[in-house]
């Protein structure tokens, strides 16, 4: 059986948790169809079915367990790439935009992270802005 499975992750940063804590966790929900017995589970029915399908084990995870649920074990294996601000001044898309909300540091990048998640590029975000200038324009024209 494999020891770990990876999974990349949306910051593109790339983490390992042990094979086998999740085939104890379905070994534990399958043990009353072995008497209680959680290494007889594990050992005829779970370690077999994960050795023959990897697809088991990824579907095991996904729809019976958490993140949490490896409490710590879980191992980071590499980091995303630090970002090249000079290639993206160069190369990346360009908009303009009217004005500037202004909102604290601590919420800029969980803001921009919301928007571009939702809209794919900059784009998205000018178009927040101004959704957001229009709204408060309108709420005090309202007052």
């Amino acid at each position: 059986m494999h020891k770990y499975m990876t999974i990349a992750m949306p910051d593109k940063s790339i983490w390992a948790v042990p094979v086998e804590m999740i085939a104890r966790h379905r070994a534990e929900h399958y043990a009353n169809e072995f008497g209680g017995d959680v290494e007889k589970s594990l050992k005829e029915d779970t370690v077999p079915i994960f050795e023959s399908d990897t697809d088991e084990i990824k579907d095991w995870a996904v729809n019976n367990m958490n993140w949490a649920d490896f409490n710590g074990h879980q191992i980071k294996i590499s980091s995303p790439s630090p970002v090249d601000f000079q290639s993206g001044w160069v190369d990346g898309e360009k908009t303009f935009i009217d004005g500037i909300i202004n909102i604290s540091a601590e919420n800029q990048n969980k803001f921009a992270e919301a928007i571009l998640g939702e809209e794919g590029n900059f784009t998205g975000l000018a178009l927040a802005a101004s959704r957001h200038k229009e709204r408060k324009l309108q709420k005090e024209s309202d007052s």
